[in-house]
């Protein structure tokens, strides 16, 4: 004979009353026994969550190929380059709940002040809202002086109203190609083509903070057919052979971590390193994620961004995503844009974890804008075997 909802609930609370009589009867002074019990799950739930997001991970990545290049570093524009740039294009998947979307610099500059910050002193206006690109300087303010430019968001204006009013800008990625090559007469040459992705605002528990830019590297050999990937996460990021990507064609497909932006090989959960250990050499390195604060979630459940002429709607489909309603998935096809030919200095790259006083530097001043694959060797995680915190 099958219960009531209201005499199950009365045969528990009698079953739970009678055993704690019980145990009152053995001890009187527990008293509390119960609430000793449930604090002693929550630490247990609490210690769990802090393992998964602060243990060290398992052997994940090796150190660089080979530390240095002899090849010449050289920009490539033009047709050349935009060729290039759609043929390697990636489709972006992002994470249901996203609320920040990647926007071009020339939207960006608008929402904000620039500010002159001299050493020692407080910082002092020098354009106020609603400028443009154009009048963001090329060059710093001198010796112990930086420049930074601030979201307008006072008086209110949260950064979600602002992301709001974004509404109307294009969906665009900005990339960059450059072009590796021997001295003559070997002329033969292998390419980078970075995406750079910008986002108004980095909305993570213990990393919040303005201006977000994250990039996904295509590296060719001199067929050129792609070669290596490498996802930016943060400070760092991962490299993973082309046979090792899942990918649509010739175009990688990335998972982007909801209000982090980090770009991921797959769905799941990962703990968020600070930076992975800069390489010297070593053919064996294991990423330590002791330096991690959060942990990243990409649920892949988000709208698909995929490049002009790539039918991606077959991604739309999964039976872990909504369909319909609001939190419905959409196909965006992005717009390709080569990233702003006149480097200007944003400010300095230095992040400050107060609200409203952030700034983000132009990637055109960084290492991976002169040599992305100096920068990768450097710097990224060289996976050789899957990660170990992907949950699904």
């Amino acid at each position: 004979m099958l219960f009531s909802g209201d005499r199950l609930a009365q045969r528990v609370s009698g079953g739970y009353t009678k055993f704690d009589r019980r145990v009152r009867r053995v001890n009187r002074r527990a008293r509390a026994w119960h609430v000793v019990v449930a604090g002693l799950a929550v630490l247990a739930i609490l210690a769990d969550v802090v393992w998964l997001v602060f243990r060290p991970t398992t052997a994940l990545c090796s150190g660089p190929r080979t530390p240095k290049h002899a090849l010449t570093v050289t920009p490539l524009e033009g047709p050349a380059a935009e060729e290039l740039a759609s043929d390697f294009a990636p489709i972006f998947v992002f994470s249901s709940n996203e609320r920040f979307r990647p926007i071009s610099a020339d939207r960006f500059v608008p929402v904000t002040n620039l500010y002159r910050k001299p050493k020692g002193l407080g910082a002092v206006l020098v354009k106020g809202f609603d400028h443009t690109l154009a009048e963001v300087p090329t060059q710093g303010c001198g010796t112990g002086c930086h420049l930074y430019l601030d979201i307008q968001n006072g008086k209110g204006r949260s950064y979600r109203q602002i992301e709001a009013e974004l509404a109307d800008a294009p969906e665009v990625i900005a990339y960059r190609v450059l072009r590796y090559a021997a001295a003559p007469p070997d002329d033969t040459a292998q390419f980078t083509v970075q995406y750079w992705l910008l986002y108004l605002y980095n909305r993570l528990a213990g990393d919040n903070h303005e201006g977000d830019l994250e990039q996904v590297t295509v590296q060719t050999d001199t067929t050129p057919t792609p070669e290596d990937v490498f996802y930016s996460a943060h400070v760092a990021g991962t490299v993973r052979q082309w046979d090792d990507v899942e990918s649509q064609g010739t175009h990688p497909i990335g998972y982007v971590a909801v209000g982090s932006h980090a770009n991921y090989f797959g769905t799941g959960v990962e703990a968020t390193v600070a930076h992975c250990p800069r390489r010297r050499g070593e053919e064996d390195v294991k990423c330590n994620a002791f330096g991690s604060i959060a942990a990243d979630h990409a649920n892949g459940c988000g709208d698909v961004w995929a490049p002009p002429g790539v039918d991606a709607t077959g991604m739309l489909a999964s039976t872990s995503c909504a369909t319909q309603g609001a939190s419905a998935r959409r196909l965006v096809t992005y717009t390709l844009e080569r990233w702003a030919a006149r480097s200007v200095d944003w400010g300095h790259p230095k992040k400050n974890i107060r609200l409203g006083t952030d700034w983000v530097a132009d990637p055109s001043i960084r290492g991976t804008w002169s040599d992305a694959i100096s920068d990768m060797r450097a710097n990224a995680c060289y996976t050789i075997e899957e990660p170990r915190s992907l949950v699904p």
